[in-house]
């Protein structure tokens, strides 16, 4: 009698815990990422695919200077069809982005890893630096503006927390700082 009693109190009545299945390797076909496709974003791509299974998109885009220089993108596209952009390719250069589809708990279900070779920037594409500035007295503040100029054009100067224009220059959104 007491070698049953001592079995009933071993018994568990949890669940064992969800174990995490290896990922499905995400297949790319011919046609499924396009370079530049507005013709205005040299180091940016467009990626339209079929997922295996319902999920979310995460972008991994490998920075040159080790993970603290990884961008990292996710989406909240649910499904099997993504369309999603890439941003923050290196210009001529073989730039690696991990795909992976997610469940909502972040676990990866598919990925893969792309190998997307960008071009030299054109030659008449606008630099863009950032500094501080003291604008005019009367605006009481200071704020974080970028100077935009290309060698053959003007100069603007856009505004971090206003819409600005300035003579010869168009409209130009704000800037999040």
């Amino acid at each position: 009698m007491s070698l049953l009693l001592l079995a009933a109190g071993c018994h568990i009545d949890e669940a064992p815990a969800p174990t995490v299945a290896t990922p499905v390797r995400l297949a790319m076909g011919a046609g499924t990422l396009v370079l530049n496709p507005s013709g205005y974003a040299p180091l940016s791509a467009r990626l339209a695919f079929q997922a295996p299974m319902s999920g979310r998109v995460r972008l991994v885009i490998h920075g040159r200077h080790g993970a603290a220089s990884d961008v990292v993108q996710q989406f909240s596209d649910e499904g099997t069809t993504h369309t999603v952009p890439i941003l923050g390719l290196y210009a001529n250069y073989a730039n690696s982005v991990d795909v992976q589809l997610v469940n909502p708990a972040g676990q990866t279900l598919a990925d893969t890893t792309l190998t997307i070779q960008t071009g030299p920037l054109p030659a008449n594409m606008p630099t863009v630096s950032v500094a501080e500035g003291t604008p005019p007295a009367d605006w009481g503040a200071t704020f974080r503006w970028s100077v935009i100029s290309a060698p053959s054009t003007r100069t603007c100067r856009s505004f971090s927390t206003i819409t600005a224009k300035f003579a010869g220059c168009s409209t130009i959104p704000a800037v999040p700082s």
